[in-house]
């Protein structure tokens, strides 16, 4: 997320915001330059200041889009994550204070920045020394952060019953049905507008958390973050409304209409068998994909499902591939009943 530009210019901005507010950079530079300069240019300290400050934000970027911080970052950010995610779920420590603020420690970052500041000339950083929590940045703040445990332990729980469940009730209400069509169709569409609710209350959450972000360029940093950790949960959404729209032509193409059993007959390999051996019409009996076709197009919809929820880091080829692979399944089982 750092190479993108918002983030990087973000966490540069703090960076520097930091570092010269600890070591008070600006009144620094400005006393030296007005011991060197004439009275008529000591004005001018202050522009120079300003100007170490724009270099010192560069230097940040620059060492932001290195590959070698770029190591550092994935580590920090690995660690950050799984001690959080340890934390909550009361298996191991976490950044997390009594005032609800969860924090991100970017001391690395703070001592590179002013190492290459000292280096650059301003040698009165040269033997300072990063205080250990002055890279604490807080993340986000929550009154009701104590809550969190509960409902991350209440989510995972519901993140394993509430798919199976769902097949399950799908297996069971389908078969039931007496017009099965009917009813995957019924399911499908019930699907289709419980992800676009899901899409709309994501939005609303972002809304919500992002809004209040007053600072011009942190709250573009904040949506390039959102977006990017909703990510997965809008792709997952897009599959689910896909392999529930295949299951809706699939249902449709079944029939009784007049124009799927025509259809249906010109691409059946055990119709066309008939047609061209009618002499054995009489002794016909409907094979095995003709008399399981539905069971086996709601397994079907029901694997997907599992697959589209539970395969780990969903990305665009997985949603593809998932839906490929079903309906080639679904158009296998009409051709052959």
């Amino acid at each position: 997320m750092i190479q993108d530009e918002a983030v990087s210019k973000a966490l540069s901005a703090e960076a520097v915001n930091r570092l010269f507010k600890q070591y008070d950079v600006k009144a620094r530079i400005e006393r030296e330059l007005k011991k060197d300069l004439p009275k008529v240019l000591q004005s001018q300290a202050g522009n120079a200041a300003s100007v170490a400050e724009n270099l010192a934000k560069t230097i940040a970027a620059d060492i932001l889009k290195s590959s070698a911080f770029q190591t550092v970052w994935r580590g920090i950010i690995s660690t950050a994550h799984s001690e959080a995610v340890k934390g909550i779920r009361a298996k191991g420590p976490v950044q997390l204070n009594k005032r609800g603020e969860v924090t991100l420690d970017i001391t690395e970052l703070l001592t590179d920045l002013k190492d290459r500041l000292a280096s650059s000339g301003l040698d009165s950083l040269k033997n300072g020394k990063v205080p250990s929590g002055l890279g604490k940045v807080v993340l986000y703040k929550n009154s009701q952060l104590g809550n969190v445990k509960t409902a991350v332990e209440t989510l995972d729980v519901l993140f394993w019953v509430l798919p199976w469940l769902t097949v399950l009730l799908l297996i069971l209400g389908t078969l039931a049905a007496i017009n099965k069509g009917g009813a995957v169709i019924g399911v499908s569409v019930g699907i289709i507008i419980l992800m676009i609710g899901l899409a709309l209350a994501l939005k609303g959450v972002l809304y919500h958390y992002i809004n209040p972000i007053n600072n011009a360029t942190n709250h573009t940093a904040a949506i390039v973050v959102a977006n990017h950790v909703q990510g997965a949960l809008n792709r997952v959404n897009v599959g689910m409304i896909i392999l529930s729209a295949i299951a809706i032509v699939s249902a449709l193409v079944a029939g009784p209409y007049m124009w799927a059993a025509s259809m249906h007959a010109s691409i059946s390999l055990p119709e066309r068998k008939r047609r061209k051996h009618p002499e054995g019409e009489p002794s016909f009996r409907p094979g095995f994909f003709s008399r399981f076709a539905w069971p086996l197009r709601i397994g079907g919809l029901c694997a997907a499902i599992l697959l589209m929820l539970y395969l780990p880091w969903a990305n665009a080829a997985q949603v593809v591939v998932i839906s490929l692979v079903f309906a080639l399944y679904l158009a296998a089982i009409e051709i052959l009943r």
